[in-house]
C-alpha cells in the first residue's frame, strides 16, 4: 500500500544519509500528522486526567493507589502538552499509551503491597553502562549480552517499551512493543540511529524510567522547556531509579537472581542518586567528542518529537535549547560527578570501544568481575562479527544538516563551552503552584476547552486562584474553571519567555496559553457547550481556507 511505505531519507553526494528538518515517514503518517484533532476527536479521545485514571483503574479491577514512583504532575504536564497542540497521530498514540502507564503504576503498587518481600531482594554488583547518545554504549552492551548469554540479566527491548509489568496479563508487553518496534520502522531515520532490529534485542531501561513521567524519553517526545529542565534535576534521577530497582526487584523475585546490565544516557543525569540506589554497582562509562553527540541528540529529539506535535507547533530553537541542556547536564555527570562519586567506574573512549572491541571488551570484564576465557573470546569474536553486518545492513554514514538549525560545529562548540549558563537554568523557571494568571479577559477569545489570550500578564505577586474566571464568547458572564497542578504549570510554562534566547520583537506584546480544563465549566449548559464547539469547528474550516 503506497501511503504506508516510508519515505526515502536523503541521501548526499557521498552516499551518506543526510539528516535534517525533514523526518521521512509513511504518507499516511504525514498526513495524520498534518490533522489538528477537532473537538468530536478530542471528545473521542479525551485525555484528561480523570478519563486516563478512569480507564486505568477498570483495566486493574479498580485499584487505586499509584504508588511513590510516579509524578503525576509532571506526567499530566506532557499528557496536556499533546492534548492542546498535538496532532492527530500524536493524539491516538498518547490515548492508548497513557493510561497504560498509570495502570502499570496500580498494578506494581499493589504487587509490592501484597509482597513486601520483594523490597527485600538484593540487586547485586549491577554492571551499568552510562554513556552519551551515540557514543559505542549499545555497541558494548550488545557485545556483554552476547558473550554472557542468560548469565546476565538485561532489559529487552520489548519488556523496556513495554513498561516491565503485564497489565493484561501474560504478552501483553510483548504485544505492545511490538507495536513499537513497527512504529520506529515506519521511521527511518530513526531506525538508522537506534541500532536495535529486534524486540528480543538488549535494551536501554528508558522505557521503565519513562514512566515516573520525568524520564528522558519526555525530553525526546515533548516540546516543553519546563519538563526539559525538570529532567535532569537530582530530584528526578531518584524517583527514576526508586522505580527502576523496584521492576529489577519483581522481576529478580519472579525469575530468580542474575547479575544485572543496564545501559542508558540517563544514568549521566543522577551520579550521586545511582550511587545511593546501587553501591556496589560497576559503572563504565563512554565518552566522544560533545559536537558529534549534540547532532545525534538533537536530531534524535527533532524527529521523535515529530512524532507528537506538529511541525508548525515545534520550535526548533526551543529544540537546540534542550540538545543544550541536556548534553551539558549529561557532561557534568560524565566528567564532574562520577569520578568523584562514592561508586566504582571505569572510563571508556569512543574509539577504542569500536575500534579495538575485543581489547576493550577484555579491560571491561577484568573491571566487572566476569569470568573470561577461550570459549568466551571465541564467542566475543562472533558477535562482534554479526553486530558488524547488522551495522552494514542497517545502512550507511550518517551525516547531520547542522546549518537547518542555525547551527555550525563552531557555534556548537562555543554552546557546549557556557554549559555553567545551562545548569543554572535548569530549574530556576520551575512555576511555582502558588502563582496566578491575570488576565485581560476583554482580549480574550473563548472556545470550548481552549483559551487564547493576548496581553495577558503573569503576575510575580498574585496569590494562587485555583480557578480562572473566563469570558464567555457569547455575552459578557463567567465561568469558573478548574485546572489540575499539572494545568496550572502548563499555563506557566506557555507564558514563559524562552530562557535560553529571545522572544522575536514582533511577539512581545502577545502571548499565547492553550489550557485545557481538566472539567467542563459547570454553568455552562449543553446547548452553550454544543454551539461553542460549532463555532470552533467553523472558525478552524474558515482559518485553514477550507471556505
Amino acid at each position: 500500500m503506497w501511503s504506508m511505505t516510508p519515505e526515502s531519507m536523503d541521501v548526499n553526494e557521498n552516499g551518506a544519509y543526510t539528516l535534517g528538518l525533514r523526518v521521512p515517514q509513511p504518507p499516511l503518517f504525514r498526513l495524520l500528522s498534518t490533522i489538528k484533532p477537532s473537538n468530536v476527536v478530542r471528545w473521542l479521545l479525551p485525555l484528561d486526567a480523570e478519563s486516563l485514571k478512569s480507564r486505568a483503574e477498570a483495566m486493574t479491577g479498580g485499584l487505586k493507589d499509584y504508588g511513590d514512583f510516579l509524578d503525576m504532575d509532571a506526567f499530566m504536564m506532557a499528557v496536556a502538552d499533546v492534548d492542546n497542540r498535538g496532532h492527530l497521530w500524536g493524539r491516538m498514540n498518547y490515548w492508548t499509551r497513557a493510561p497504560m502507564v498509570l495502570a502499570i503504576h496500580l498494578r506494581l503498587t499493589q504487587t509490592l503491597r501484597e509482597h513486601p518481600e520483594i523490597r527485600q531482594q538484593k540487586i547485586d554488583r549491577p554492571i551499568i553502562v552510562a554513556g552519551y547518545v551515540r557514543s559505542g554504549t549499545t555497541w558494548l552492551q550488545h557485545l556483554l549480552a552476547e558473550t554472557y548469554g542468560d548469565k546476565l540479566r538485561y532489559t529487552p527491548f520489548w519488556e523496556s517499551l513495554g513498561g516491565g509489568i503485564d497489565v493484561l496479563g501474560p504478552g501483553f508487553m510483548k504485544k505492545m512493543a511490538g507495536i513499537c518496534m513497527w512504529t520506529m520502522r515506519q521511521y527511518p531515520s530513526i531506525f538508522a540511529m537506534h541500532e536495535v532490529n529486534d524486540i528480543n534485542q538488549p535494551e536501554e531501561e528508558l522505557g521503565w524510567s519513562w514512566l515516573t513521567g520525568r524520564g528522558m524519553m519526555s525530553t525526546f517526545e515533548n516540546d516543553i522547556p519546563e519538563l526539559d529542565k525538570l529532567i535532569v534535576d537530582p530530584s528526578s534521577a531518584k524517583i527514576r531509579y526508586g522505580m527502576i530497582k523496584a521492576i529489577m526487584q519483581v522481576k529478580q523475585w519472579e525469575e530468580g537472581p542474575r547479575r544485572w546490565l543496564l545501559k542508558s544516557p540517563e544514568h549521566l543525569l543522577g551520579v550521586q542518586e545511582l550511587a545511593e540506589a546501587f553501591p556496589d554497582a560497576k559503572v563504565i562509562t563512554i565518552h566522544r567528542d560533545e559536537v558529534s553527540v549534540f547532532k545525534s541528540l538533537l536530531m534524535l529529539q527533532h524527529m521523535t518529537r515529530s512524532m507528537s506535535i506538529p511541525d508548525e507547533s515545534k520550535s526548533t530553537d526551543r529544540e537546540v535549547d534542550a540538545a543544550t541542556l541536556q548534553l551539558c547536564a549529561q557532561q557534568r555527570g560524565l566528567l564532574a560527578d562520577m569520578p568523584s562519586a562514592n561508586v566504582e567506574s571505569k572510563a571508556l573512549q569512543f574509539r577504542d570501544v569500536i575500534g579495538q572491541p575485543i581489547h576493550t571488551l577484555k579491560e571491561v570484564v577484568a573491571f566487572a568481575d566476569l569470568p573470561w576465557n577461550a570459549a568466551r573470546e571465541a564467542t566475543a569474536q562472533a558477535a562482534v562479527a554479526a553486530q558488524s553486518l547488522r551495522k552494514k545492513k542497517m545502512g550507511g554514514k550518517i551525516t547531520y544538516d547542522m546549518e537547518a538549525f542555525g547551527l555550525t560545529e563552531d557555534k556548537i562548540r562555543e554552546r557546549l563551552s557556557r554549559c555553567d549558563r545551562y545548569e543554572a537554568l535548569e530549574l530556576k523557571a520551575q512555576p511555582a503552584v502558588e502563582e496566578a494568571l491575570e488576565v485581560d479577559t476583554a482580549a480574550a477569545e473563548v472556545l470550548p476547552g481552549k483559551l487564547m489570550v493576548c496581553n495577558a500578564t503573569l503576575s510575580s505577586k498574585a496569590n494562587l486562584s485555583s480557578t480562572l474566571q473566563t469570558a464567555s464568547s457569547e455575552n459578557s458572564s463567567f465561568h469558573a474553571v478548574t485546572f489540575t497542578p499539572a494545568h496550572k504549570a502548563a499555563v506557566l510554562v506557555n507564558a514563559s519567555f524562552q530562557i535560553m534566547g529571545s522572544m522575536p520583537e514582533e511577539s512581545k506584546d502577545q502571548t499565547p496559553f492553550n489550557l485545557t480544563p481538566n472539567a467542563t465549566p459547570p454553568t455552562a449548559s449543553i446547548v452553550d457547550l454544543l454551539a461553542g464547539i460549532a463555532l470552533a469547528d467553523t472558525k478552524h474550516f474558515v482559518a485553514q481556507g477550507f471556505w
